[in-house]
């Protein structure tokens, strides 16, 4: 997958799955595997969490886990809102 595409469907699940729960690396070590997606290193999940961390889109929480913000619901919810468009 193109590193553009890539690393903004990274960033989509990782809010996604912030807008649930805490989360962490290790949270995503087979989550894009399992989703056919396996180009998809750990390292880049832990730049897209601290890209989103710099965008205060999360927060971090302890040593590992992050949170979502206001800004990152917001965020997540404007996308969802318009993927559903397509």
């Amino acid at each position: 997958m193109h590193g553009d595409f890539k690393y903004n469907f990274i960033r989509f699940h990782i809010l996604n799955e912030a807008s649930k729960n805490a989360v962490q690396l290790d949270d995503f070590k087979n989550f894009f595997d399992k989703k056919d997606v396996s180009d998809v290193t750990d390292d880049e999940v832990k730049d897209q969490l601290e890209h989103l961390r710099g965008e205060n889109f999360l927060m971090k929480k302890g040593d590992s886990q992050y949170e979502i913000t206001d800004q990152g619901l917001e965020e997540i919810d404007k996308v969802k809102k318009a993927m559903s468009h397509f």
